[in-house]
């Protein structure tokens, strides 16, 4: 604290205090500042992953009701065995493409996104553009971590692994690798709750 004096004429003496923050003050301050910050980016982290684990689980809905009305025109589900949702040491953004595409060509009626359906088809779902991968053809669907969406119907058998009566489908819940039981309870998918 310093102590200005300010003389006046010869009369008056004024006292003013000035006061200013000392060093350790500013740091405690800027120590603060950092603190809430980092809670609050820890925060946005959790709410954008319960937004995007939201979004898997509407995709995933909206997928299987465009299944639903495939089926119906068709008698079956389109036929892919090549997902399981079971082995171990997956990568999704490879292990899951060939589920992914065979789903997308069948709902969509065509190999690309900006094609029209192929003639005599038609296509089950209109899905946003951020949900579809447009390089290479056939296009595939992507959950919002940027995988393909797991998909599986062994049509000889007429069941799938975890549903018996309807595909499964799954998104790995932006997990890559094992499928071990403790990742795959992380996972969205049609058969979980």
């Amino acid at each position: 604290m310093r102590i200005r004096i300010r003389v006046q004429g010869m009369r008056k003496v004024r006292l003013r205090l000035i006061r200013s923050f000392t060093l350790i003050e500013l740091m405690v301050v800027v120590a603060i500042i950092g603190l809430l910050a980092g809670i609050l980016l820890a925060a946005a982290g959790g709410v954008r992953n319960q937004a995007a684990r939201s979004q898997a689980k509407a995709e995933i809905a909206a997928l299987e009701a465009a299944l639903v009305r495939y089926q119906s025109d068709f008698g079956i589900f389109p036929h892919s065995t090549n997902a399981n949702p079971t082995q171990s040491n997956q990568n999704p953004s490879t292990t899951y493409l060939a589920g992914s595409r065979i789903l997308f060509t069948n709902l969509m009626g065509r190999a690309t996104f900006s094609a029209a359906p192929d003639p005599g088809l038609k296509a089950y779902l209109e899905p946003k553009v951020s949900m579809v991968i447009t390089n290479g053809s056939p296009n595939y669907f992507i959950d919002p971590w940027g995988y393909a969406y797991g998909y599986n119907w062994d049509t000889n058998s007429g069941s799938s692994i975890f549903n018996k009566i309807s595909p499964d489908l799954w998104s790995t819940g932006g997990q890559s690798g094992s499928t071990t039981q403790t990742n795959r309870s992380k996972w969205i998918a049609n058969w979980i709750n």
